[in-house]
């Protein structure tokens, strides 16, 4: 009796496991998402509400999730102060802050990352052209990511469940 409730639960373990994975990867896709959106407000703001990059930061924080919204809110709040520093650094530096709070990977989290750098030209139409390749980047980046989710989760979802088995079968 008591055998069979350990397998039980360690069958349901290992797909409880499954399903977490999956939903960190919905997760994942939903940050890359808002991302994407974060980088179309900011280069609507820039390109033509003819927005300073900080005052950008501000309207584009009301219209995106946290954790991008504080972020935002923070890069606003440290520009407005102006205290010299260079709005790539601000960036880069509250980017890092909030970097345990994203499950972005390396390259999702550089494209972001490289959003402060571009933003430093004083011709806007080099500015504007910066900002919409690292814009089609991130929907790149997106895209390949969300056609990758259904076959990615199948698999751990039976790689857990096929794993549990056997952990069950090997135990008893």
């Amino acid at each position: 009796m008591f055998k069979l409730l350990g397998a039980a639960f360690i069958v349901g373990g290992c797909i409880a496991y499954g399903l977490l994975e999956k939903a960190r990867m919905l997760l994942h896709i939903k940050q890359l998402k808002e991302a994407e959106k974060l980088m179309e407000y900011l280069e609507s703001e820039i390109t033509y509400g003819k927005a300073s990059l900080g005052a950008a930061c501000g309207e584009s924080a009301n219209r995106v999730e946290e954790p991008y919204a504080g972020f935002l809110k923070r890069v606003y709040e440290i520009s407005m102060e102006n205290e010299g520093q260079p709005f790539g650094d601000i960036w880069k530096k509250e980017l890092l802050a909030i970097s345990s709070k994203l499950l972005l990977k390396d390259e999702e989290r550089e494209i972001l990352s490289c959003f402060g750098n571009c933003s430093g030209y004083m011709d806007t139409k080099l500015q504007q052209t910066s900002v919409e390749r690292l814009l089609t980047e991130m929907k790149k980046r997106t895209g390949v990511t969300e056609a990758a989710y259904a076959d990615k989760s199948r698999v751990v979802f039976c790689l857990s469940a096929a794993g549990g088995m056997v952990l069950t079968m090997i135990l008893i």
